[in-house]
């Protein structure tokens, strides 16, 4: 389409707004929920790992029926089932008291894959939607526009997350949470469809047949789409070095509740306001890339990657070496440089799939993305909860550590010639 007109953009927008506002509000309100129950680090790792694993799982097979139907179609179920299913989880927590803590925590956690699989589908239909409404020469400023409003969006439901559940408990949040995914739902009717994608739509299913039809042509297009990314020079490196650079965060993230209470010694509302900064760090780092305009390549990629290396060390620094006067403001300055270095690791792969990739295989190698994401997340969230949970006593000492590792995955990027060739415009067919 690539249409001069900011309307279609704005639609796209305001449906991932809505949709980003929701799941920040679901992720910290449950956490909080299970943080009241006297959930350990464990618990709350096996939260996020149910929320991300069926993104790694379907994600690729997700994004070929977007390829196939149409990312219109698959936003909406996505956000109207994402909306359903919280409803159901609002009217459990209300009858899950204290008294029985077991069920409201089981509902939660069947919740998060439920709602994980919502993503799955949502995600790679969005990502590959936004190229066909710019023209090419304004992709970068689109994603950093989307990405730093979507941010803001995050931003504001956890800033807002922590006094939303105080005030409507987990049953109020949860069914906010289902109102505003219906109310994205309903926004998003009002996008263009889409032409081009795989020929021959797939029909709507009448029979277990055809149902078994349609599966087995979804792995078809699915294993062609694997093919495709592998034997595309680079791009299967430019995924290796997202999923690694995303590894790390997990840690950062579980770690963040404990640091705050046991190096700190702040209150547990200073969680909101950790996430917060990492959010204003990504929109931060959106809206410098998008002003300044640099050229896309692999010296700036890993220039950004090397950042969040430095951010982790101050955050450990900001335990014990400095003051308590001057720890606090340099932790939060550092949640905002890691999150400047995500922002800017987002734009750069997001931005080089978009022009680089043509359009019947961009959403695959976006679900693709998505998936490996999402693998490097979920493995994160699963051992790092443990991992911390035998740790809690030297959390400065990981966070060093991973600071190290990022340091080393920004020179492996650096010297890649396959992502240098790949972060170079219309080596792919568009």
């Amino acid at each position: 389409m690539n249409t001069a007109s900011p309307r279609p953009l704005v639609l796209l927008v305001a449906g991932q707004v809505f949709s980003k506002l929701a799941v920040a509000l679901y992720l910290l309100s449950m956490t909080l929920y299970i943080r009241g129950l006297d959930g350990g680090a464990g618990l709350l790792g096996l939260l996020q790992f149910l929320s991300l694993a069926p993104i790694v799982v379907l994600s690729p097979i997700a994004a070929t029926l977007a390829d196939m139907r149409g990312p219109k179609a698959i936003m909406l179920i996505s956000d109207a089932g994402r909306g359903a299913v919280l409803l159901i989880l609002a009217a459990v927590l209300s009858l899950a008291t204290a008294a029985s803590p077991a069920l409201g925590i089981s509902a939660v956690l069947v919740t998060a894959l439920l709602v994980g699989l919502g993503q799955a589908t949502f995600q790679p239909a969005a990502d590959t939607f936004l190229p066909d409404l710019v023209r090419p020469t304004a992709l970068g400023a689109a994603v950093a526009i989307r990405g730093a409003c979507v941010q803001t969006a995050n931003l504001a439901g956890n800033a807002v997350g922590g006094l939303v559940f105080l005030a409507l408990g987990a049953p109020g949040s949860t069914s906010l949470t289902a109102a505003l995914f219906l109310l994205s739902a309903a926004w998003e009717t009002l996008l263009p469809e889409l032409g081009g994608g795989i020929k021959s739509p797939v029909k709507a299913p009448t029979s277990w047949h055809t149902l078994g039809s349609l599966f087995r042509r979804l792995l078809i297009q699915t294993r062609i789409g694997i093919r495709f990314a592998r034997r595309t020079r680079g791009l299967a490196a430019l995924l290796i070095m997202n999923l690694s650079f995303h590894a790390g965060f997990p840690v950062l993230l579980i770690a963040l509740p404990f640091f705050i209470e046991y190096q700190l010694g702040l209150g547990p509302h200073y969680l909101g306001y950790s996430f917060a900064a990492l959010l204003a760090g990504g929109i931060l780092g959106y809206t410098l890339l998008a002003s300044i305009r640099p050229r896309l390549g692999h010296r700036l990629l890993a220039a950004l990657v090397a950042t969040s290396a430095p951010a982790l060390w101050i955050i450990a620094a900001s335990a014990n070496i400095v003051a308590r006067q001057q720890a606090i403001p340099l932790y939060f300055f550092a949640l905002v440089m890691a999150g400047v270095a995500a922002a800017g690791v987002h734009l750069i792969v997001h931005t080089a799939i978009g022009l680089s990739v043509r359009r019947s295989f961009r959403a695959r190698v976006f679900g693709l993305l998505e998936a490996s994401t999402g693998a490097a997340s979920a493995l994160g969230f699963l051992f790092a909860g443990p991992l911390l949970d035998l740790l809690m006593q030297r959390l400065p000492a990981v966070l060093l550590a991973v600071g190290i590792s990022a340091l080393l995955l920004s020179f492996l990027s650096f010297r890649s010639r396959g992502i240098r060739h790949f972060l170079l415009p219309g080596k792919v067919g568009v």
